[in-house]
């Protein structure tokens, strides 16, 4: 059996072992900022993912006509869009006849101006 003097030696020798491999207090703050940032990284990077897949099943569903929620106001403005598209159309289309007529009437005073 070791004398109390031995135990009390290689307690001693592990301490001071142990005391060896572990870090110091930089190293110790160092890991802890670097596991931070690895956590958020990876709380943000979820969140946007999940952002990501809640939009495309959205979309999913309202292409296949199965009405997800907002789809609603989607649909109006869709056909607000379309609605002023054909109007705004129909008043080019307007103008381009009124500059057609006017180029028109331009060129029938210039001949008649040049035969008299």
């Amino acid at each position: 059996m070791p004398s109390t003097e031995q135990v009390k030696e290689q307690a001693h020798h592990v301490t001071e072992k142990i005391r060896e491999h572990s870090p110091n207090q930089s190293q110790v703050i160092g890991l802890v900022t670097i596991i931070t940032a690895i956590l958020l990284l990876l709380t943000i990077g979820g969140g946007f993912g999940l952002a990501a897949y809640s939009a495309s099943r959205w979309l999913y569903e309202y292409v296949k006509g199965r009405h997800p929620v907002g789809s609603d106001r989607v649909d109006a403005a869709k056909s607000r869009l379309v609605d002023t598209a054909s109007h705004l159309k129909e008043r080019a289309s307007g103008y381009v006849h009124g500059v057609q007529e006017s180029a028109q009437h331009a060129k029938d005073r210039t001949v008649d101006a040049a035969t008299t």
